[in-house]
């Protein structure tokens, strides 16, 4: 007799930011194509979270080399 195991099958917490962002980033697009943002968000403060992200994501395999 074959004998399967059975294991849950569980979310990753990738896969539960991911959809968190999407859902956010399909909300703003509906509102704002009916002219009301949701995400009142400036390029200035995009640049700056960009290169934040850089710099961080540079950072961490320099630190974890050393």
């Amino acid at each position: 007799m074959n004998a399967h195991i059975y294991t849950e099958k569980t979310v990753s917490a990738g896969t539960v930011t991911r959809t968190i962002c999407l859902t956010v980033a399909l909300a703003n697009q509906l509102l704002s194509a009916m002219g009301k943002p949701i995400l009142p968000i400036e390029n200035s403060t995009i640049e700056q979270l960009v290169s934040a992200g850089f710099t961080i994501a540079a950072a961490i395999p320099g630190f974890l080399v050393q």
